[in-house]
């Protein structure tokens, strides 16, 4: 099952990845979760949900990842799988862990979501929540709350009897870019961050340990008041990828190195909480470390860690089957349509003919 977030992230089923990139397929934990769902009727043949999952059931989300990450560790100095809890989680960073919990989170409360309000999806659902916002406010200790919407099959209303009808539709072809995407993005998200000599600059993809305090943007443009406590943080992981933070803030950090401040002005977006919406402000960063990053070898080994496959033949096909489910709805010769049988007393199938 994958999810599509507003900015055009996928989560789920192939996992969280960049904006124009569908990534790994982590298998979601199968442990079943005492979900409580609020439901609201939308337009346009969808229903939004707002899912809650138990403080409980996050804590034991995210023990089953580190768990993961532990077992597949192949870190200098130690046996495969036998590194400490605390190194493993220090050298994956925060940002990596909550990113791959909350994956696993959404992909089995919203399936079991779903499944007890009786919700038949049509192709991808939608995250009607920011993703960065459930990553970066995500905490093991409590309760994992985020909406959904989801497309489902409109009620019919008919004013005549009638039984099968012939249409035709168009053909789209699997297009393979989306996959070799997927699995680079794969690549992407099982990376490692290794410590870099203290002379060198941090680069995009490159991830930084730093302290940052942001302050309001006085009108001729220098610091004025701090900002509220939430907005500053310490020791924090900064991933420097394009649409991560504010517009402009990582690009603020290339080059800089550690024991260097850099004072990097933004423009917090309109979907930020109301006391920040819109508001321009200016952060000191402070650089304690730099890890570059460090891409795995695409094999058999990897797949069969990092996704449970058998070998990376497996991956692929497991990967492919999941992006082109809507192409293969469009491309089905027959397909039953589950809501019209009620208006008619019996099912209604229609042929579809492909060209």
């Amino acid at each position: 099952m994958a999810f599509v977030s507003g900015s055009g992230r996928v989560i789920g089923g192939s996992g969280l990845g960049e904006r124009k990139a569908v990534c790994s397929s982590r298998r979601a934990a199968t442990v079943m979760m005492a979900v409580t769902v609020k439901k609201e009727v939308l337009p346009g043949s969808q229903v939004g949900l707002e899912i809650t999952v138990p403080a409980e059931d996050a804590k034991k989300a995210y023990d089953k990842y580190v768990q993961g990450l532990v077992k597949q560790s192949n870190m200098p100095g130690f046996r495969k799988g036998s590194a400490p809890k605390q190194l493993i989680i220090n050298a994956a960073g925060k940002e990596r862990i909550a990113a791959g919990v909350v994956e696993q989170l959404v992909e089995s409360s919203a399936k079991e979501a779903m499944e007890a309000e009786g919700i038949s999806a049509v192709g991808q659902s939608s995250l009607d929540s920011d993703v960065e916002e459930l990553i970066n406010n995500f905490s093991e200790k409590n309760e994992f709350v985020y909406k959904l919407k989801v497309d489902v099959w409109p009620t019919p209303e008919f004013n005549k009897d009638w039984k099968e009808r012939s249409i035709t539709v168009e053909q789209e072809p699997f297009d393979e870019s989306l996959l070799d995407d997927a699995l680079e993005e794969f690549r992407r998200r099982e990376a490692t961050y290794v410590a870099t000599e203290e002379d060198v600059g941090l680069e995009m993809g490159d991830q930084a340990v730093a302290n940052m305090q942001g302050f309001y943007e006085a009108e001729d443009g220098s610091k004025g008041e701090p900002l509220p406590d939430f907005a500053e943080g310490q020791g924090i992981d900064i991933t420097l990828e394009e649409g991560k933070f504010m517009p402009g803030f990582v690009e603020g950090l290339v080059g800089a190195k550690v024991n260097e401040t850099r004072a990097v002005p933004v423009q917090f977006p309109e979907t930020a909480r109301k006391e920040l919406s819109g508001l321009k402000a200016i952060f000191d960063v402070e650089v304690l470390e730099v890890r570059n990053r460090v891409l795995p070898e695409l094999n058999d080994e990897l797949a069969l860690t990092a996704a449970g496959k058998k070998d990376l033949a497996e991956l692929r096909e497991d990967l492919k089957s999941r992006l082109s489910f809507e192409v293969d709805q469009a491309n089905d010769v027959r397909h039953l349509h589950p809501t019209m049988g009620p208006a008619f007393g019996h099912p209604v199938r229609f042929f579809f003919e492909s060209p």
